[in-house]
């Protein structure tokens, strides 16, 4: 009986290297993903991707280096607060943009804070599904 604990132990690990190995398993591939789905709109796919990302690398940074010498700008933080904003959930969006600049202050997470308080809602801004409930 425990050795079968243990098979079933081992698959369940080699499971999850191999769903990891399978995803791209890096956080440069998640924000890129990230960014892609931002650019088509898709602002709650967006964010989980962000979160992804957040989940393997935490800090906001201008350069994460990624193989060799390569080097990308890695703002996790500032775009999932962009992607708050898009959504109308000002909140969330003022604590990551926050956060993003604690880390690495930017032009761009500035500008959207600016917008924050100043009350500047976004043109399409729609409440995010996460927060919908039916009753």
């Amino acid at each position: 009986m425990k050795s079968f604990k243990v098979i079933i132990l081992a698959c369940a690990i080699a499971a999850i290297v191999a769903g990891t190995a399978l995803a791209g398993g890096q956080p440069w591939n998640y924000y890129e993903d990230g960014q892609k789905l931002m650019n088509q709109g898709k602002w709650d796919r967006a964010i989980d991707e962000f979160k992804a990302a957040v989940s393997l690398d935490f800090k906001d940074r201008k350069n994460l280096r990624t193989y060799g010498m390569n080097f990308v700008e890695y703002f996790p933080h500032r775009e999932m607060g962009i992607c708050f904003y898009n959504l109308g959930d000002m909140i969330n969006a003022r604590r990551e943009l926050d956060l993003s600049n604690a880390y690495i202050g930017t032009g761009r997470a500035r500008d959207y804070l600016d917008k924050i308080g100043k009350g500047v809602a976004p043109a399409n801004a729609r409440c995010s599904p996460r927060k919908r409930t039916r009753r």
